[in-house]
């Protein structure tokens, strides 16, 4: 297999300022990380010898009748999470914390990653030296 195609690229596309955020339909607050949920090697596909991260599709946080929850249909119901999967939900306290797949442990968020960044209050962000 070839190189890997971050999943942070398809994540900032969907989301690139970091700040948007669904509602599932068990009520809670996820954040708008479409690749965590599937994020896993193991479950990506290839592109042209790239291995591209597996996503998620709207149908994962709505109840729809969409014909796929993820677009390499890994996961079978809205709010699962794959093996080796994860996703970031609001908790009560106004923080983002990671959940994991069922029987599995959450992983340590990384240091510089959305999910880190989505946590730091706005005093905290650094401005970019480049301008568009």
């Amino acid at each position: 297999m070839g190189g890997h195609a971050e999943p942070e690229l398809l994540e900032m596309l969907a989301d690139p300022w970091i700040d948007w955020c669904t509602q599932g339909t068990d009520g809670k607050i996820y954040a708008l990380e479409v690749c965590d949920a599937v994020e896993s090697d193991k479950l990506g596909y290839e592109i042209d010898g790239v291995l591209v991260s597996d996503f998620i599709t709207p149908a994962w946080v709505e109840s729809t009748r969409a014909d796929r929850v993820d677009f390499k249909r890994r996961i079978a119901k809205p709010l699962e999470r794959a093996a080796g999967g994860n996703i970031s939900v609001l908790d009560s306290a106004g923080g983002w914390t990671q959940v994991a797949a069922r029987d599995e442990p959450s992983a340590a968020i990384p240091l510089g990653s959305r999910i880190q960044r989505r946590n730091l209050g706005k005093a905290e962000w650094r401005r970019s030296q480049h301008r568009l």
